[in-house]
């Protein structure tokens, strides 16, 4: 339990830090930077879930990639 609350509180202020603002590449992000602004959530969260978006979509365009080239 103490080592779970030591990563909880280094990892925190390791992201409070970084105060980084991703800017929006499609209209899904910019909804989440909207539903942040009306619902007053944090930054972190919103850039999390960015950052996670971009990278599920980037692995599944490889993996689409993949399968074409291989396919031929």
């Amino acid at each position: 339990m103490i080592n779970w609350l030591e990563k909880f509180y280094t990892n925190t202020k390791e992201k409070k830090t970084d105060n980084k603002v991703i800017k929006p590449i499609d209209s899904l992000e910019d909804a989440l930077w909207d539903i942040k602004e009306d619902y007053d959530l944090e930054t972190e969260e919103i850039e999390k879930t960015v950052l996670n978006k971009r990278k599920n979509i980037e692995f599944m365009y490889n993996s689409i990639k993949q399968k074409i080239n291989g396919a031929t």
